[in-house]
């Protein structure tokens, strides 16, 4: 960006009156927590016309290193591998598979809650210091119940599936969901703790498993997973990046310790068994949630992404050694000359995808302490502009310029920043649900 060109259409502006304004915001302290890169993934379907007769790992560990917690939910305590498992549906092809830790004791949350689990289920849970590894074995006594189709990424509502529940904070408010069916098609989103009821019961249609929990089907991570169908039912296997998922940074001593929840749909026989038991009679499906614990040396890195979108633009921020001058001009400060720019707009409304009527220029740069944003809106006619002194989040009637930072890039919420012409301001929090700024950030 050359100055002197700056200068001059700054002054050529500002004789017209037209919006310059400079922002500057501290970074969010909730920034500080983890996430990470996240690379892309992608779905492996294994060979359905394969009858393996043991399709489990060729050696299992006893048991299901299961033990009771302190409020009496099942824990489970999970091993650290060397060697990652291939994401090809198959369990009987990885080393990593024969030291997993496995869980086997399942019961039914319906028809008859808390009965034995009319089918066998094996989930096998491995990690490295990259990835979630789990494999799944869904039995069945006759294998002409499977209910599996090939479909969409999100569209398994009517299918056999298995079902994982994360809570890295264990705070009951909200879990990652992460569900395959017989062929390793995927289906993702959030729980939030305000979309159940009793006993876990659907309120949302559409939820994640169908007639399931209420589950935000927006929220879209990047992992791997495959399945195939054996001869007593199907295998999958999942590989769940640790950044798309946000977690405590801080680890207590003895590893991280999550809630957690696996859940088995079976079709054919209305019925849907659990691990960690449930109750009708407590109103709360994440309190009733067991404890995956054992995670150590979880990556942590100053870079946060989580669950991003596939083929949406990017734009690379640059440090600042000097930082500019908060006045509203662009043409005063060196910061800007390195900054990064985005000039490219299209249109929401009317036209949608069309190109802006009007040239819109953003300059983004940062250092230690601060995100800095200089705003160039230009107007062929300067007389269209609306822009009026007043209060505090009181933009509403005017020209603004709006951005939104969702520093976990998980889709649920992201902190809202916007002036006029004038440099008068609003802010507040934009959740995943919501549509509208909730005013009220300092």
């Amino acid at each position: 960006m050359d100055r002197g060109e700056v200068a001059r259409r700054w002054t050529a502006v500002t004789t017209a009156a037209a919006l310059v304004v400079v922002a500057g915001a501290p970074a969010p302290a909730w920034a500080q927590a983890v996430g990470g890169q996240s690379t892309k993934g992608h779905l492996t379907v294994g060979d359905t016309s394969s009858a393996v007769t043991s399709a489990a790992p060729a050696q299992r560990r006893p048991g299901g290193l299961v033990a009771a917690n302190r409020v009496g939910r099942p824990s489970i305590s999970i091993p650290q591998v060397t060697v990652p498992p291939r994401i090809d549906g198959r369990l009987d092809d990885d080393a990593a598979w024969q030291t997993a830790a496995r869980v086997t004791e399942f019961v039914q949350q319906w028809p008859v809650e808390g009965a034995p689990a009319s089918e066998r289920t094996e989930v096998y849970l491995a990690y490295d210091q990259t990835h979630l590894y789990i494999g799944l074995y869904a039995h069945y006594a006759n294998a002409r119940l499977i209910r599996a189709n090939r479909m969409s990424r999100d569209r398994t509502v009517r299918d056999d599936t298995v079902i994982l529940y994360f809570d890295p904070f264990r705070d009951e408010q909200r879990a990652y969901v992460f569900a395959v069916n017989g062929y390793g098609i995927q289906a993702d989103g959030v729980l939030t703790e305000a979309a159940t009821s009793s006993g876990g019961t659907c309120t949302t249609p559409g939820a994640l498993g169908g007639g399931g929990i209420g589950v935000d089907l927006s929220w879209d991570a990047l992992f791997q997973s495959a399945g195939q169908m054996v001869g007593d039912g199907w295998t999958a296997e999942l590989a769940i990046p640790f950044t798309s998922l946000r977690f405590p940074r801080q680890a207590q001593d003895d590893g991280q310790s999550w809630g957690f929840q696996i859940l088995r749909e079976i079709r054919s026989k209305n019925e849907r068994v659990v691990w960690a038991p449930l109750s009708r009679n407590v109103p709360r499906f994440l309190s009733q949630m067991g404890i995956l614990d054992g995670l150590k040396d979880l990556p942590v890195s100053d870079t946060y992404t989580a669950g991003m979108f596939l083929g949406r633009p990017s734009v690379e921020i640059r440090p600042t050694v000097t930082p500019p001058q908060i006045d509203g001009r662009l043409d005063d400060d060196a910061a800007w000359d390195g900054a990064a720019r985005v000039t490219e707009f299209v249109q929401q409304s009317p036209a949608e995808g069309a190109p802006a009527s009007e040239r819109t220029e953003v300059y983004l740069a940062y250092d230690d302490d601060h995100l800095y944003v200089g705003l160039y809106a230009h107007y062929s006619d300067p007389g269209l502009i609306r822009a009026n002194r007043m209060d505090r989040d009181r933009t509403d009637r005017d020209d603004t310029v709006t951005f939104y930072l969702d520093p976990f890039v998980d889709q649920q919420r992201a902190y809202v920043f916007s002036v006029n012409g004038y440099g008068i301001q609003a802010d507040g929090i934009l959740t995943g649900g919501g549509a509208s700024i909730a005013s009220g950030a300092t």
